[in-house]
Parts: structure tokens; sequence; C-alpha cells
């Protein structure tokens, strides 16, 4: 049996506002409008031409068109050559993931409010992450689900996430990132439990990361958004915070620089955005909002 033709309209986009209070719907949150987007007009991470694969849930064919898509995202992985693109469909797929061919460009796709149709949940609950990269993928439209560990393990990435969601379901790591110059644009985090963070930067205490985050959501985290060691440059911009402990938290003695501008902060029980040592730099933060204003229940 062939598979649906999910692929023409893959891509969805237009002028969006990240999901939160309606408060704050008229602040910062528009993201650029661009069109009807395709997968050709996606920008990759580089530009190497290569052929498409196409996968959609339970297909039986070679990956070559959209009616003979594979099955699996792991499949369509382990057959790529650099500078392919793979396109998906939506549906769950309960795989694990690994990259280590540069260039490729991995096409989900997402709704008109940045919904992700296509979702990755690990096979089973393992210490594992779900996903790991040590290339310059392009990632996007795709929601990443954890069942266990780090939801994704990104060691000297390259590439960018683009509308993608990391629902970490209650676990204590989204992501681990070591060295690398990661980027992630409209993306959301979710549903982190306990004192770790949803982002860790610096694992194992590793330096050289280089990363941004921007028109990015993170929500419903019981610790924080960022915990930083090491020596990394990290920019926060156009980002909202919502229901959430803190925004970051350095290791002692970490020489991270962070620095976040045209944000959104609505926290219920931080005392600080920032958890350091008072010896630490600072973290610059301007032109944003805080919600509730600034009070002696919410210092800098």
């Amino acid at each position: 049996m062939n598979a649906p033709l999910f692929f023409a309209n893959h891509l969805v986009t237009g002028k969006r506002i990240l999901p939160l209070l309606a408060l704050f719907a008229t602040m910062l949150l528009f993201l650029p409008g661009q069109g009807m987007h395709n997968a050709s007009a996606a920008q990759p991470a580089a530009a190497a031409p290569g052929r498409t694969i196409y996968v959609a849930p339970q297909a039986k064919g070679d990956g070559s068109k959209q009616n003979t898509a594979l099955p699996d995202i792991s499949r369509a992985l382990a057959e790529s050559k650099p500078g392919d693109t793979i396109i998906i469909a939506p549906g769950v797929y309960r795989e694990r993931l690994r990259v280590n061919k540069r260039n490729l460009r991995i096409m989900g796709s997402y709704s008109a409010d940045n919904t992700p149709q296509v979702t990755i949940v690990a096979p089973s609950a393992t210490t594992e992450p779900l996903l790991v990269d040590t290339q310059n993928t392009l990632w996007r439209g795709i929601a990443f689900q954890a069942n266990s560990g780090a939801t994704a393990d990104i060691r000297a990435f390259e590439g960018r996430f683009e509308h993608c969601l990391f629902d970490l379901r209650g676990y204590l790591t989204a992501l681990d990132i070591s060295a690398g110059s990661p980027s992630f644009h409209a993306c959301t985090f979710i549903n982190q439990s306990g004192p770790g963070a949803a982002v860790v930067l610096g694992k194992d205490n590793s330096s050289g990361s280089s990363a941004q985050f921007s028109y990015c959501l993170f929500r419903d985290i019981e610790g924080g958004a960022f915990l930083f060691r090491g020596a990394q440059n990290i920019r926060i911009i156009n980002c909202v915070f919502a229901n959430i402990g803190y925004i970051g938290m350095r290791s002692r003695r970490c020489s991270a620089y962070v620095s976040v501008a045209n944000s959104v902060f609505y926290l219920t029980t931080a005392q600080k955005l920032f958890l350091q040592e008072p010896f630490d730099k600072r973290v610059p933060v301007e032109n944003s909002i805080f919600a509730p204003a600034p009070s002696n229940h919410m210092v800098w």
C-alpha cells in the first residue's frame, strides 16, 4: 500500500506568535513573515546539493519518491549521503537517532501555532539520549519526546533547530550541549521536573560552546532553563520564560558569557533570574519585561 501524500505541504509558515500569555501578544513575539515555504526554500546548514529521501509511518518503499517512502527516520539517515534532504510525513516515530553525516536537512512540518506535526519518541525507557548529533544538521518542525535521560546530546554541533519541540515529560534535561555553535529558532522546551535544567551547556565542564536561542519558549520547568558550565558564549534573544524556577545557573568558577535581550519573564518561584556566585560577572538583560513587575519577590 502506498504511503499517503503528506509531503507536498510539509512546511507551513507565515506570521505567528509563540503560544503564551495574551498579555504579551503584542510584544516581540511575531516571527518574520516569510510566506509559504517548501523544501528548496529552506536554508540548509551548508549549501551542498543532494537528493531527497522521503519517510512516512508504516510505509514500505525505498524512500526515493513521495509514494514510496521509507518507514523509519533511522533508515533514511543510514542510507543518506552528505547534502541530502530527508522529508518526514506527519506522525509518531518510535526510534533513537544518530547523525554522523554533514550537511543534512531533516524536515518535518509545523502548524500555524508552531506545533510540530512529526513526533519522535524513544522506543524504550533507557538512559540513552533520543538524539545524538555531532554534525551541522538542519532540523525543522519535529517534536522530541523524552521518556528517560536527556532528549538530545549534541556535541560539536554546528547546525540549527527550527520550530522544534523538546518535551521532557518530567525528566531532568532536554539538551546536553558540548562545544560547537548550535542555534535554536522558534523552539519550545516544556515539562522539566526536578532541580536540573532544561538545557545543559558544557557537559562534563567542556568549553567552547557558542549557542543562540531566538524566539524560543521555555514553559512549565520546575528547575531552570539553563545550566552553564565552562567557557561558553550564550545569546538569548526574543524568548519567553513562563512558569519556570529560574533562567540560568552557573557552575562554580564558570566563565560563560551570557546576554539576554527583548525577552519576557513570567516566573513563579524564582527569587533571582540567574543563580551564581556574587563575584561572577552579571548577566546583561536588555529591553525585557518581567511579570509580575520587579519587586522584593523578584530581584536581580
